[in-house]
């Protein structure tokens, strides 16, 4: 690699699966549409901005997978905040598995920012002012509490901006 170039930055996200995907999906389109903003697939990040080389990426996502189980999570309630990645979301209720899936996955990956992990699911990137993210809340109508199935680790270059970012692979978790 030469001096000019930058390592590319890769995410692991865990993802809604079936009917849950479509719902969240076609909520994120509708919202991006709406506030003509970025659109993205529906995921809950576990490592965001972790740099390195693809390769090297395998060997440990399939280590990870092998060491979590399949989970459920719970989704309680629709957030809002100033935060461009984190502007309007669906709060995840912290368990152990997920937990336990930050923690294996940032010791693997010699990621440093284990301090605030804050899961949630996006569902609009960007800024927008608090009395519009409040309407936008009042006026969706999804069920607010939600179980999610999650069976799966991604890997996904997230070097560029939210509309070009690249699947690589998934590892799929141990059954229970």
């Amino acid at each position: 690699m030469n001096c000019t170039e930058k390592k590319r930055r890769f995410s692991l996200w865990i993802k809604p699966e079936n009917s849950y995907y479509d719902l969240f999906s076609s909520l994120i389109g509708e919202i991006s549409q709406k506030v003509s903003s970025f659109t993205f697939e529906p995921h809950i990040t576990i490592l965001s901005n972790v740099k390195g080389e693809e390769e090297d990426f395998f060997t440990k996502c399939r280590e990870i997978a092998n060491n979590n189980h399949c989970f459920t999570l719970n989704l309680n309630e629709i957030g809002y905040s100033d935060d461009f990645f984190r502007s309007l979301y669906l709060n995840v209720e912290k368990n152990d598995s997920i937990i336990n899936l930050f923690n294996f996955s940032a010791k693997k990956m010699g990621y440093k920012e284990t301090a605030n992990y804050f899961p949630h699911l996006s569902l609009f990137y960007g800024t927008l002012q608090k009395n519009k993210k409040i309407k936008m809340i009042e006026s969706m109508k999804i069920n607010k509490k939600t179980e999610l199935h999650i069976s799966k680790l991604f890997l996904y270059d997230t070097t560029q901006i939210p509309s070009k970012w690249k699947f690589i692979e998934s590892f799929p978790f141990l059954n229970n």
